[in-house]
């Protein structure tokens, strides 16, 4: 009987180490998955972040670039609308005195030959 006892506590002994040392290695994946999949995590919502600002990033350049150009383009065409119409108006200044001082000169030559008929 002293045997049995013996054997009995040996092996409820084996058995509950194996099961101790089964639920500390169980426990350790458990632990170890955790710890992977959040480090994973982790690293891919860094990655995300720091795509979706180089994107955000990006994009606000092309957008200023744009503006840039476009407020560029607004000031040439008005530069050279306010030119055109600079020499537009000065040309059409140039001829109406010319002919303000051409039809003036014919009147004082109509005028001096009509004064001066009578006495011929």
């Amino acid at each position: 009987t002293v045997c049995l006892i013996i054997t009995v506590c040996l092996i409820v002994t084996v058995c509950l180490i194996t099961i101790t040392v089964c639920l500390i290695i169980t426990v350790c994946l458990i632990i170890t998955v955790c710890l992977i999949t959040t480090t994973v995590c982790l690293i891919i919502t860094v990655c995300l972040i720091i795509t979706v600002c180089l994107i955000i990033t990006t994009v606000c350049l092309i957008t200023t670039v744009c503006l840039i150009i476009t407020v560029c383009l607004i000031v040439t065409v008005c530069l050279i609308t306010i030119t055109v119409c600079l020499i537009t108006t000065t040309v059409c200044l140039i001829i109406t005195v010319c002919l303000i001082i051409t039809v003036c000169l014919i009147t004082i030559v109509l005028s001096s030959l009509y004064v001066l008929s009578p006495s011929l």
